[in-house]
């Protein structure tokens, strides 16, 4: 059994993880924001305040490092697979930078209950399937079921920044780029 559920998690991630912008129709993912803004939500899952505070963190971070993570959020995906979703948001809307390919889509389906991070093949060293299932299953999940997915997003943002970018210094980044860690809410006893 335990075997089953492995080998079907790692399918998903690696199917949900394939990191270059794969040629999908672009006909339902949502136009680019102009003025361009690094979150979108759509499903209205974050306050304006909790989407303000990610949009300034994400700014600052593609500033400093040149690298681009959105957060996009959706009301439904419309039957897409989230991980096709995901990359042909990436795509269509030219995340990261063109001669880097470095960019990453954090993507909510809120009526599917479903996530996914697709990387440019610039972070594919660094941002693995395994380092997304983690990010996933540690960061964002537990908080996302409590109805938090400030602190999810916050979370798992927090550790895609440090993997991307793993010659920075934790410290003096926490400070200018990273957003505070909420700790996991204890469990019920």
């Amino acid at each position: 059994m335990y075997r089953f559920l492995f080998l079907f998690w790692a399918l998903v991630v690696v199917a949900g993880s394939q990191p270059a912008w794969a040629a999908a129709p672009a006909d339902d993912i949502p136009a680019r924001p102009t003025p361009f803004r690094f979150v979108t939500d759509q499903a209205q899952l974050l306050s304006p305040a909790d989407a303000k505070t990610l949009e300034g963190g994400l700014r600052r971070y593609a500033d400093k490092t040149g690298t681009q993570i959105v957060v996009v959020t959706v009301p439904s995906l419309g039957g897409r697979s989230v991980a096709d979703y995901g990359r042909a948001l990436g795509q269509a809307w030219g995340i990261g930078q063109r001669d880097k390919d470095n960019g990453l889509v954090i993507l909510l389906g809120a009526q599917e209950h479903q996530v996914t991070i697709q990387a440019g093949s610039g972070l594919r060293t660094a941002i693995t399937p395994e380092v997304t299932a983690r990010v996933i299953s540690q960061d964002m999940t537990p908080r996302f079921k409590q109805g938090n997915y400030f602190a999810g997003l916050r979370a798992g943002l927090n550790t895609l920044m440090l993997a991307a970018n793993p010659e920075s210094n934790p410290r003096k980044t926490s400070r200018l780029l990273l957003l505070p860690r909420p700790p996991l809410p204890a469990a019920p006893a």
